[in-house]
């Protein structure tokens, strides 16, 4: 019989033995209380957090001959990714199976070849949404290499070794709170006069303050908050990180108690003595949610003259469970709609646990001054370059320091085809005494200047390096003629930020592309506007007769 310790250790070289597939199915007690032939698996021997069941249940009453069917819970046994994952890979290469069933009806799995999954690709094309279509190969390409050997799977892995779909840019920003939402709920959570459950305020409070996930928090046992000399340490739960092991590595963060530190060490404290006394006082809670610090009931929030008031469901009064990030992120939705709470664009403002985890690591960064080091021992981040993805509101802080004060885009001033927008009598004379064609001497995308200084006397018409400091000063005048330029400048720009920000040695340049970017946004505000403002005014000369159609273009 093969060795074990090759067949875990060495997979491409194992030759799957009537043995060793009794042995797979022996694994199932590994996993949780359930059988082989069982059409859903709750595996709840890995269910060590506070999340609820689904994260660890995988589903096998899908479509498909039962042959096909234990071919994947094979899979899932031999798999070493987490039980959410396996189970859409299980689903996802399913969608690959009834494709061979529809088109391929006289062929098994095993005479799956390369010409097959290169017509799928198309398949994938025409029945899956573009950001779907990686992840739909990649779990087949994870079934395949697994699955290498087992008896009924093709001895030669058919899939691509680089997946030839593309995996999307996903734009973080929207993971960042925006301060103005931020601050609503603040208010909220810090006013003790709101009818706020204990366990929902000191959940918000440590989210808020630490770059923690919420599973993690809402995982810490009872007693998660231990005195040490002057201060406190919070010892917090982390399974993702460590590759999901039934063992987690626990966070320790450090709570000075004075100030806001104070509070958190008050709100934990309470919480204690709260999910304490209901174990004691309800005896039907679960044995596996007494050992976590928060227990809650079902409940909602009307409000009354401005204020939040608790209400429980009657079918959940006074039945407590684990708080999950469901009945969490649900809360503050709920909030959210009752405070009319909203973003920029005037919708509710709907926020999500790990939203707070991008702000607390953010406002570390760009507002405490913690190194990189510094945060990714507190958020446990492996990888250092994952930061990159939480440096979102340093674009927003540089953008607030550039404008304000300043003159509005719709003030100010702007040239068009020899035309000047927004400028005073005085300003006007000024510039035409000078030289109306003195600009300042920089290449922008193969063109000669940036625009017109309306101060040019004590500027340098012979040229800057600096032309950046022209657009940050309101004596700057762009031209509208430049406008496909300064886009090409807006690119570059932006490009250099997505470039520079996954690596965490390059902050400075980050920061320099992050200002760039908005100046560069304003001064094509500012040509768009005059762009309106001279269309208008040829379209009122056109109708007044003062020139024929024809006789001057529309930019």
């Amino acid at each position: 019989m093969t060795d074990q310790k090759n067949w875990l250790f060495n997979r491409d070289q194992t030759t799957f033995t009537d043995d060793l597939i009794e042995q797979l199915h022996k694994k199932t007690i590994q996993y949780g209380d359930f059988h082989f032939d069982d059409e859903v698996w709750y595996c709840n021997h890995k269910h060590k957090d506070a999340r609820n069941k689904s994260p660890y249940k995988i589903y096998f009453n899908l479509p498909v001959r039962e042959s096909y069917k234990k071919l994947l819970k094979y899979y899932a046994l031999l798999s070493n990714k987490q039980i959410a994952p396996i189970n859409v890979d299980v689903n996802q290469t399913v969608f690959f199976i009834r494709y061979l069933e529809d088109f391929y009806s006289h062929l098994k799995l095993k005479d799956v070849n390369k010409q097959i999954l290169f017509n799928y690709e198309e398949f994938i094309k025409e029945n899956v949404p573009q950001k779907s279509r990686a992840r739909y190969y990649n779990s087949l390409n994870s079934f395949f290499k697994t699955m290498r050997g087992f008896p009924g799977i093709p001895e030669q892995i058919p899939t691509k070794r680089k997946n030839p779909f593309r995996n999307l840019h996903i734009n973080n920003n929207h993971k960042y709170i925006p301060d103005e939402v931020a601050r609503k709920f603040d208010a909220i959570m810090k006013d003790e006069a709101m009818d706020i459950p204990l366990e929902l305020r000191t959940a918000y409070w440590l989210l808020r303050s630490f770059p923690n996930r919420g599973t993690e928090i809402l995982s810490c046992p009872i007693h998660a908050l231990k005195t040490s000399y002057s201060y406190y340490v919070l010892f917090v739960p982390t399974w993702k990180q460590n590759g999901g092991f039934l063992v987690a590595e626990i966070k320790a963060i450090p709570i000075l108690n004075v100030g806001h530190g104070a509070y958190l060490i008050e709100l934990i404290q309470r919480l204690e003595k709260q999910t304490e006394n209901r174990i004691q006082e309800y005896d039907d809670i679960l044995e596996e949610d007494k050992k976590f610090l928060f227990l809650s009931e079902w409940y909602g929030f009307d409000k009354e003259n401005g204020k939040v008031m608790k209400k429980v469901y009657k079918q959940h009064e006074n039945r407590f469970s684990r708080l999950t990030l469901d009945k969490f992120n649900r809360n503050l939705e709920e909030l959210a709609h009752l405070f009319q709470i909203k973003d920029k664009k005037g919708n509710i403002a709907v926020i999500t646990s790990h939203q707070f985890r991008h702000n607390a690591i953010s406002d570390r960064i760009y507002i405490g001054g913690y190194s990189d080091e510094q945060v990714s021992e507190l958020s446990k981040h492996k990888n250092m370059t994952m930061l990159a993805s939480y440096k979102h509101p340093i674009k927003d802080a540089i953008k607030k320091l550039l404008t304000d004060n300043r003159v509005a885009e719709k003030q100010a001033a702007v040239a068009m085809k020899g035309k000047y927008f927004n400028l005073d009598e005085n300003g006007l004379s000024a510039i035409k005494r000078i030289n109306p064609n003195a600009y300042l001497t920089w290449e922008v995308g193969g063109s000669k200047g940036i625009g017109i200084c309306g101060q040019i006397e004590k500027c340098q018409p012979q040229g800057t390096a600096y032309h950046f400091d022209c657009y940050a000063c309101d004596w700057f005048i762009p031209k509208a003629e430049y406008l496909n330029q300064y886009n090409q400048e807006l690119d570059y720009w932006h490009e250099r930020m997505e470039r520079y920000a996954k690596h965490p040695n390059m902050a400075a340049s980050f920061e320099n592309a992050a200002r760039n970017a908005v100046l560069l946004e304003r001064i094509i505000k500012i040509c768009e506007n005059g762009i309106d403002k001279y269309e208008n005014e040829l379209v009122n000369k056109i109708m007044n007769g003062d020139i024929s159609n024809g006789d001057d273009k529309l930019v």
